[in-house]
């Protein structure tokens, strides 16, 4: 009898393990475009391929300091800052590569301010000592985000929106030196009717009138810096022939925020 039943209940596992259905898989969320990152929620992760780097650069106010760097990450739905601070500089710095995507997980979300922001979202990405970075082939991701435009195309950009220009130097203001936020001084005497490429200028407006702001992730070069440019060679080229007898006005938009404010008197530059 024991013999029996031993065989017998074996022949009855055998039969439930055929029945049994396979456990579906549970399957991974996919990465979370960066316009739907929001305060709301925690967790996630997000892709993007980086447009920008800032150098490391220390900070002291009174009796705090540190060290403090950002990046700029792009998706196919919209650029982001990444704010990267303290002890955690330099072994992250040294992982972010212009050009290259990652996966990052385990950050933090923050509102930023409004007179650094660098896209039209109003949030940014702090990472912290748990967060997570991985490389990606990043196929998925757009190769360029930021725009080469025409001065008089900034009428029709997008507020906030990163664009790159080539133009000529035509006046400087009283400032003739400046400290970007990138630590980086600038000289600017002189420098008219030079031929200056800026890279990752912020977009804004005031008063109806467009202009180009520059941001933690601006980057200047002039010719002179770079004398084997092409557009660069070819606009000094335009200026000398043909620029110089030009005229230019400002770029004016129709007022949005206050429809009944009166228009500016036009100037131009002569």
């Amino acid at each position: 009898m024991i013999e029996s039943y031993v065989v017998t209940e074996f022949f009855r596992q055998e039969a439930l393990q055929d029945n049994e259905l396979p456990t579906p898989k549970r399957q991974e969320p996919g990465p979370k475009s960066l316009k739907d990152v929001s305060m709301g929620t925690r967790g996630g992760y997000v892709h993007g391929r980086v447009l920008m780097k800032t150098p490391i650069r220390a900070w002291k106010k009174e009796a705090n300091e540190g060290k403090i760097f950002s990046f700029i990450i792009a998706d196919n739905t919209a650029e982001m800052n990444v704010v990267v601070a303290g002890d955690i500089c330099e072994s992250i710095f040294d992982k972010i590569c212009v050009g290259e995507c990652y996966e990052f997980s385990a950050f933090r979300q923050k509102v930023c301010n409004p007179q650094y922001k660098v896209s039209c979202l109003d949030i940014e990405l702090v990472l912290t000592k748990i967060s997570s970075i991985q490389k990606i082939s990043g196929d998925h991701l757009p190769k360029q985000v930021t725009s080469k435009i025409k001065i008089g195309q900034i009428v029709e950009v997008n507020l906030n929106k990163l664009v790159n220009l080539t133009a000529i130097v035509f006046d400087v203001g009283d400032i003739q030196t400046f400290t970007c936020r990138d630590g980086q001084a600038h000289k600017l005497d002189e420098t008219e009717g030079d031929c200056i490429t800026i890279t990752n200028a912020s977009v804004r407006e005031y008063r109806g009138i467009k202009s180009l702001t520059a941001t933690t992730n601006t980057v200047f070069k002039f010719a002179r810096e770079e004398p084997e440019d092409a557009d660069m060679e070819e606009l000094l080229k335009w200026w000398k022939t043909e620029g110089l007898r030009c005229e230019f006005g400002e770029l004016r938009v129709l007022p949005t925020e206050n429809p009944r404010e009166e228009p500016l008197p036009k100037k131009d530059i002569k």
